[in-house]
């Protein structure tokens, strides 16, 4: 996965998990994936090694993919939304209304 296309990913795992993860891990990835911090700036601005960091954040990381492994509700809110939007784009609400629901 590109660099960008992994951060907008752990991105939306995070609006998704979040609060599952401890407010260090939170700190962690706020730091790196929402202010694009480098390892090097978060390690000098919390005091710990760069390797740290790194372990730390990867360990957030992990735990937000393993969420969303089990529950799966990043999946199921991007199907709604698209649901919404070949709906919004139709003009037989009826019948795509019965696909949207065979979908979910």
């Amino acid at each position: 996965m590109m660099e960008l296309e992994k951060s907008i990913h752990v991105n939306k795992l995070f609006d998704v998990y979040g609060n599952l993860l401890t407010e260090n891990q939170k700190n962690l990835v706020e730091l790196y994936y929402g202010f694009d911090l480098s390892l090097g700036e978060i390690a000098s601005q919390m005091k710990i090694s760069r390797n740290a960091v790194y372990d730390a954040l990867k360990k957030a990381v992990n735990a937000l993919e393993e969420y969303e492994m089990k529950l799966r509700f990043l999946e199921k809110r991007e199907q709604i939304v698209a649901s919404l939007e070949d709906l919004k784009k139709s003009n037989d609400f009826v019948s795509d209304i019965d696909k949207i629901k065979e979908r979910l």
